[in-house]
């Protein structure tokens, strides 16, 4: 299968009875938990359109010109929650996300504006040949799983954010994994991190910048 996140071969549905990467976030909605996703829209090769990842950021712009209109209290939210819980500038990754345009992406790419960890901000550990490995990022603790036997990322593109959904929630990031070779990025795996409770943590050095994908 040929999917709209740049992977090519078969489809693993490890959301749905798997332990890894559990229920925390294909559950999140019947637990009433609040899912926050810091791309803000997507742009695709052939077309002038802003295709919203979700109403949040949808319903705080103006269809045109990207103009603020007004901050709704999920927007406040999900804001908050991006900065303070994840180290993300909501502020930055929206009028950012709005300047960019899809004029300079050729048919059948798909773009986005996002925050990323480059791989030397990560320490990426997995014995060799293995699939899933360990993430450490400053205090912080995840796993990796690469799509197949492709062992290495350049970029860590954070995709989702929410609590987990145990007694005990912990702030967590889903990771989108890509290698990106003259300036076209593919994916090559998925993975997680939990952050640190510890209030002296760092938070992640999130970098930003315009991804194309094909």
């Amino acid at each position: 299968m040929h999917s709209r996140a740049s992977w090519i071969g078969p489809v693993e549905f490890v959301f749905a009875d798997s332990l890894w990467l559990s229920r925390n976030i294909s559950q999140a909605l019947i637990k009433h938990v609040p899912i926050h996703v810091p791309i803000i829209c997507w742009h695709y090769g052939g077309s002038s359109r802003r295709y919203w990842s979700c109403d949040t950021w949808k319903t705080v712009c103006e269809a045109q010109g990207g103009i603020i209109k007004h901050e709704s209290e999920e927007f406040s939210h999900t804001k908050t929650y991006l900065n303070e819980c994840v180290g993300i500038n909501a502020d930055m990754l929206l009028s950012r996300s709005l300047l960019m345009a899809s004029m300079s992406l050729a048919c059948g790419e798909l773009g986005f504006f996002g925050a990323y960890l480059p791989a030397g901000e990560v320490r990426l550990s997995s014995a060799k040949g293995e699939r899933l490995g360990t993430l450490e990022i400053s205090d912080n603790r995840g796993e990796f799983r690469f799509d197949g036997e492709f062992n290495e990322v350049d970029e860590f593109v954070a995709i989702v954010a929410a609590d987990t959904i145990t007694m005990s929630p912990k702030t967590q990031s889903t990771l989108l994994g890509l290698v990106t070779r003259d300036g076209i990025s593919r994916r090559v795996g998925i993975g997680f991190i939990y952050y640190s409770k510890d209030p002296s943590s760092l938070k992640p050095r999130w970098q930003y910048r315009f991804f194309r994908l094909r």
